[in-house]
């Protein structure tokens, strides 16, 4: 893979950013919105899918339409919040009475299946509906870099970086059979609001203070993987944005990712994306190690 497929995300991103403004905005300022994006790609000194989405999104919570747009979206998902926490717990609850193996990556599959980079509600209540088949079935090779969890002890530091809210259902319930062990956990999330993804004001509103757990804020604009993994044996991401910026700097052989300091697991879909070409059209669970293969 070469840096081809970073323009054909920032293409990809450019479509996708303009949502807001082709459900919310008039039509002259749909072509306003269009020409502003386009200028930010322009005006970047070098290629980069993950400052292109980082200007972008900046831009679009600076308009109305932008707000409208995922307050709307977070307020779709906090409406079915309990409700599909609870129908993946039943669904767990039945897997370990019949005495399933490999739990946590049969629940890892399923995020990165529900991770996309366009996930909506539609999705996800798609998902619902078939959590049944999804935990079932034998766990694909595409997520054995999750049977890491399958092992963990009370002595594990384990560090979650969450992105979109509508990930959090499958994340609680992960959370809480950690706790069940004893595992030390830490939420990570960005300091500034990111397209639909959990924030420092979702805190309160998911109830994540009352799981009893560290959070720790961090910059978008610099992520510090390496500074991040001095402090856990594990980071589980399901934050896209962290894992464009990992692509991205493996496809650019940026020593901040070596692999011995750094020990990530991100985990995603590529449907619907560019990164179909490098990682086909299935919901992947990958190690750093594994992902620089690819690559």
């Amino acid at each position: 893979m070469n840096t081809k497929i970073i323009l054909k995300m920032i293409h990809y991103m450019l479509k996708h950013r303009m949502k807001p403004f082709l459900n919310y905005s008039s039509n002259n300022d749909i072509w306003r919105h269009y020409k502003n994006l386009v200028t930010l790609i322009v005006n970047m000194n070098k290629l980069s899918m993950h400052k292109f989405a980082l200007l972008s999104n900046k831009y679009i919570y600076s308009t109305r339409e932008g707000r409208k747009f995922y307050d709307l979206r977070k307020a779709e998902y906090l409406d079915i919040n309990y409700s599909l926490i609870k129908a993946l717990r039943d669904e767990i609850n039945l897997l370990r009475i019949h005495g399933a193996e490999s739990l946590f990556s049969r629940i890892l599959y399923l995020a990165a299946s529900v991770n996309r980079l366009d996930t909506t509600r539609e999705s996800v209540i798609k998902h619902v509906r078939k959590l049944g088949d999804i935990l079932t079935i034998p766990v694909p090779p595409q997520a054995d870099s999750a049977r890491v969890l399958d092992h963990v002890s009370s002595s594990s530091r384990v560090g979650f970086i969450v992105g979109s809210i509508y990930t959090w259902w499958i994340l609680k319930n992960i959370i809480d059979l950690l706790l069940d062990r004893d595992v030390l956990i830490e939420i990570i999330l960005f300091k500034d609001k990111y397209e639909d993804y959990v924030s420092r004001d979702d805190v309160k509103r998911l109830h994540i203070r009352e799981l009893s757990i560290d959070i720790l804020y961090i910059d978008p604009v610099k992520i510090d993987l390496e500074k991040m993994s001095r402090k856990y044996d594990i980071i589980l991401n399901t934050n896209y944005l962290v894992t464009i910026y990992v692509i991205e700097s493996l496809i650019l052989n940026k020593k901040s990712l070596d692999k011995s300091r750094v020990n990530i697991i991100n985990i995603f879909n590529p449907i619907n994306t560019p990164l179909e070409e490098v990682f086909g059209l299935s919901p992947i669970i990958i190690s750093l190690d594994e992902l620089r293969n690819r690559i």
